[in-house]
């Protein structure tokens, strides 16, 4: 889909038309993230970056955590 980018008020916009949306399962409304890379503008559901780290977590067992280590206070923490 060819589209442009265009202005409105102090923003850029990329118009997105609903079968985009909903192609990416995405509504209106919809906290997004959104990453940018020379050259790419990357937008996806916030929910799904934010289960990333439940999903690392959740896979987390005795066996491929190592155990706690107590270095003491280094610093101001304590305060």
């Amino acid at each position: 889909m060819l589209t442009y980018i265009s202005k409105h008020g102090d923003a850029a916009i990329v118009p997105l038309p609903d079968s985009v949306l909903r192609a990416a399962g995405l509504h209106l409304g919809d906290e997004v993230d959104v990453v940018a890379s020379p050259g790419r503008i990357v937008i996806r559901r916030a929910d799904l970056a934010r289960g990333l780290l439940g999903t690392l977590i959740a896979g987390m067992t005795e066996e491929n955590c190592h155990a706690s280590i107590d270095y003491g206070v280094l610093g101001r923490e304590a305060l």
